[in-house]
């Protein structure tokens, strides 16, 4: 909480009897919690399509379905090629999660970035009774009661991810254990049914801090990856903090999540 405070945001300590007004049915063992206002939730493929819809309506094009490859020369990158055409740029940026790493690869270069497949869990739709996201200290757990009733658990819980092939499997003592600690910590939700379970790559860095700028080296080319689980909370901000750093309006809250840091970006 004092991090979260020094950093601007209104979090403070509440007793167990208002943790309990505001989110009924919250367990009794329950005694304080860290209530954060201003936090809030919104649908990650609802969202994702409303920010690509914006930035085609601004000249952004997109080109799916086909694996992509960076062009360049030794030590510099002068584009990408996707879907069998070819785009020249000046600078080039990788920001494609756990898919970053083999990107770089063939330019001799290694980011200390590895897939990892958070497990999600999603019930039939219920009656509200839950207003804000709950998480827990000690336990793998992020619930929230989405608009339609159903609930969305989550907290980190593994699958079994093939890295060679890049994808990810539910592992079901994952989807039996997260189940379990979401029914202790809030009960109306052993009323409910697990409706679906799944899981999706995500970029995971060594130290759990994001990689964020140019690369060392190699001139043209610049990677934001690495979120390490917080990416689509943090997604608008740094895509404005990119854009200012490339534009010669330096961030210098980027500087800190440079590649150049030990560890996190080796040359072949």
């Amino acid at each position: 909480m004092a991090r979260e405070r020094g950093a601007g945001l209104d979090v403070r300590v509440i007793e167990a009897d208002e943790a309990r007004r505001l989110a009924p049915g919250i367990a009794d063992t329950v005694v304080a919690a860290a209530w954060s206002p201003g936090d809030g939730q919104a649908n990650p493929v609802a969202t994702t399509r409303a920010f690509a819809a914006a930035a085609a309506a601004r000249g952004a094009s997109y080109r799916t379905g086909a694996p992509a490859r960076l062009l360049g020369e030794t030590r510099r990158i002068t584009g990408a090629a996707a879907g069998g055409e070819t785009f020249t740029a000046e600078t080039v940026i990788v920001a494609a999660g756990a898919w970053s790493a083999g990107l770089l690869r063939p330019l001799g270069v290694r980011v200390s970035i590895v897939p990892r497949g958070p497990q999600m869990i999603l019930t039939d739709p219920a009656p509200p009774a839950l207003a804000p996201t709950i998480t827990g200290t000690g336990r793998a757990l992020s619930l929230k009661q989405l608009p339609d009733g159903a609930y969305f658990i989550g907290g980190g819980w593994p699958s079994d991810v093939d890295g060679a092939a890049m994808t990810c499997t539910v592992r079901d003592e994952s989807v039996r254990g997260s189940w379990q600690v979401a029914t202790e910590v809030f009960a109306p939700l052993r009323d409910c049914r697990i409706k679906q379970a799944w899981c999706g790559l995500e970029g995971e860095s060594a130290d759990g801090v994001p990689l964020i700028g140019p690369v060392p080296g190699i001139a043209g080319l610049y990677v934001a990856a690495g979120f390490s689980g917080h990416g689509f909370q943090l997604a608008p901000a740094v895509g404005a903090a990119v854009t200012a750093s490339l534009c010669g309006d330096a961030d210098p809250s980027l500087e800190p999540l440079s590649p150049t840091r030990p560890g996190a970006i080796i040359l072949a």
